[in-house]
């Protein structure tokens, strides 16, 4: 059984990154994650907007940690970040948004597996 840690016992950092807890709608969440080191030094992560709550980094929540499904690529990593939004406007405020991030801005072995999932999900050879 785990145990439940109260919020109020903990002090949060705000990380840059959002959750990525299914909604209704087919989309996610998108709630900023915050993070604390518990009493063991062990990390643990929660959602401001939904609240679900993780023993972990904020990886443990975060689309940062999305994965490809699909065929001999299960598992590997989708390639989308979270990132400052740069382009904040009245109507689209949050701060951190999520973006594809291009393979060469990856290193070469996340590129490599990228190409390869993109061929298996396009048909190509």
């Amino acid at each position: 059984m785990s145990r439940r840690i109260p919020i109020n016992t903990l002090v949060w950092s705000l990380t840059d990154h959002v959750c990525r807890r299914p909604v209704e709608d087919g989309g996610f969440c998108g709630g900023r994650i915050v993070s604390k080191a518990l009493e063991d030094g062990k990390p643990f992560s929660r959602c401001t907007r939904c609240g679900i709550e993780s023993a972990g980094g904020h990886r443990t929540l975060c689309v940062c940690g999305e994965t490809i499904r699909n065929g001999k690529m299960m598992g590997s990593n989708a390639g989308i970040r979270c990132v400052k939004n740069d382009e904040r406007t009245q109507e689209f405020p949050d701060e951190i948004v999520v973006r594809y991030a291009p393979p060469e801005r990856r290193d070469p072995a996340q590129k490599k597996a990228i190409e390869i999932a993109e061929d298996d999900l396009f048909g190509e050879s």
